[in-house]
Order: C-alpha cells, then sequence, then structure tokens
C-alpha cells in the first residue's frame, strides 16, 4: 500500500515540479540565523505550516509559536526536502533506497529518509523497523547506529527508550481550505533531546495521512 501511495504522490509531484511551488518562505522572527537554527533543535513545539494541494509538505517552520525557517521540496525521480534558515539552505531529507543502511534485518523497504549537510556529508537516517515485533520508525545516527528515542510508526508518538511517551505529533487541517499544520510537542519536563531532523521525518507519514483526507473529501 505504501509503495502504491508514493507512487500516487509521484505523480502529482511532477505537476508539482512543472507548476512551481506554492508555498512562498516568511520572514524569521528571530533576531539572527543562529538563533532561529537554535531555536529549531531545541523547541518545544516545533510546527510545519503546508498546504495540501501540494505533493509533499513544504512551507514554514515554527519554533515555538514563531518562523524559523522554510522547508521546500524539489525534484521528482530523486525527491529532496531541504530546510534554509534566513534564505539560506541548511541541510536536506531525501528518500535512499540503495545504500547499504537498507540492508539491515527487519525494516520496511522504502521508508529510510537520509540526512545530508549542503556538502552532501551525511548526517543520519529515519526508517521503519520492526522493533520486539512491532513497527516503529528508527532514527539513527550518520554510522547506522540507533539512536536512544523513536516513534510509532505513523509518526504520532515520540518514545525513549523504555518506550515512556517523550512527545507527540499531530496534523491538522483547514476544513474549508487546504491548508494543514503538523506540530511535533514534546512532554512536558522531558530533558531527552530530539534532533530536529528526525522531528521532521516524523511529520512525513503524518502528511500522507492528511493528504489522504484531503483528497477524499475535497
Amino acid at each position: 500500500m505504501k509503495g502504491k501511495w508514493r507512487a500516487f504522490v509521484g505523480i502529482f509531484t511532477a505537476a508539482y515540479v512543472l507548476t512551481g511551488c506554492g508555498a512562498i518562505s516568511s520572514p524569521i522572527e528571530y533576531d539572527s540565523a543562529d538563533a532561529a537554527k537554535e531555536a529549531l533543535q531545541s523547541a518545544s513545539v516545533l510546527t510545519v505550516e503546508c498546504n495540501l494541494e501540494d505533493a509533499d509538505p513544504a512551507g514554514n517552520l515554527l519554533a515555538d509559536g514563531k518562523i524559523a525557517g522554510f522547508m521546500k521540496n524539489t525534484g521528482f525521480i530523486n525527491l529532496k526536502w531541504t530546510v534554509s534558515v534566513d534564505d539560506v539552505d541548511w541541510f536536506y531529507l531525501k528518500i535512499v533506497t540503495d545504500e547499504p543502511i537498507n540492508d539491515v534485518e527487519g525494516i520496511v523497504s522504502g521508508t529510510t529518509y537520509a540526512y545530508y549537510d549542503m556538502d552532501d556529508t551525511c548526517l543520519g537516517y529515519s526508517q521503519e523497523q520492526v522493533i520486539d515485533g512491532a513497527f516503529f520508525i528508527a532514527f539513527l545516527d550518520a554510522d547506522g547506529n540507533r539512536k536512544d528515542y523513536l516513534a510509532s510508526e505513523d509518526g504520532t508518538v515520540l518514545f525513549d527508550s523504555s518506550f515512556n511517551v517523550i512527545g507527540r505529533a499531530k496534523g491538522q487541517h483547514s476544513i474549508l481550505g487546504s491548508d494543514c499544520q503538523i506540530t511535533v510537542t514534546m512532554e512536558d519536563g522531558v530533558d531527552q533531546e530530539v534532533d530536529l531532523k528526525d522531528k521532521l521525518a516524523m511529520t512525513m507519514p503524518i502528511y500522507d495521512e492528511e493528504k489522504r483526507w484531503y483528497l477524499d473529501n475535497k
């Protein structure tokens, strides 16, 4: 089913590439790019603003309610999501299928996102894996070592290594329009550091569900 959905999204992506991105970057609401980056990394609430007319999530990134960056998607065969701050590209995510990280036993084919800086140095990965008999999103460092937190398969719940809930994510869509927000909210009192790139990877399956709802109901 996931493969069929990704193929379906690919058709929309082709149209998207030809017509151009509908999302427009807004000025950051922090004093500097460095302050905005720090806010994105440490935000208690990360918000991705997007439009369900787009094939994939793209729009402003808010850290605790203030605009701190922007995410755009480009490409057709090699679709990638690039995050910029103050109009300067910072890092990008893309789906990878032919790298050794996909040779791990128990992974779900086609679910590996790799993270890179703008010099194409790998910064880490996320991928669906079977862990303790169930499907989860595992987060890995650049060497393929699993981090000490993971997410539910649908991206809506974030757990520590003992499966305590440390955060939640959800999508909210406009009933009358195509606007959508996806938020990743850390639980109160949690001091676990969760990488921004991993939070963004969590939003991908949530956007897919919001997109399905939109296509079924528009």
